[in-house]
């Protein structure tokens, strides 16, 4: 028995379903989220595109999108807060 071949996706496929489910937590009216969140991006793009992706990829994908002004957002992390929180303003598909 052989197994599976394996395909990494492009960053830019990571980043796309990413956008994805930042749009899905804005129409929502969530606009808020820790990077403990992306724990549920992981789970929406299992459900959503079939496809796995650890959460350190989707913290990387997340960082390329803000240095790369794909996505428009403020840090909100809490004063005396340990992980940081963001405010999602807006995201370009």
């Amino acid at each position: 028995m052989s197994l599976p071949i394996v395909r990494h996706s492009s960053p830019v496929v990571v980043e796309r379903m990413l956008l994805s489910w930042l749009s899905h937590k804005n129409s929502k009216g969530q606009f808020f989220f820790y990077n403990h969140n992306l724990e549920d991006c992981k789970d929406y793009m299992e459900e959503k595109f079939s496809r796995i992706h650890n959460v350190s990829t989707i913290e990387r994908a997340f960082r390329k999108l803000r240095e790369d002004k794909k996505v428009q957002f403020r840090d909100a992390s809490l004063p005396h807060g340990k992980e940081k929180r963001w405010y999602v303003i807006s995201s370009l598909k």
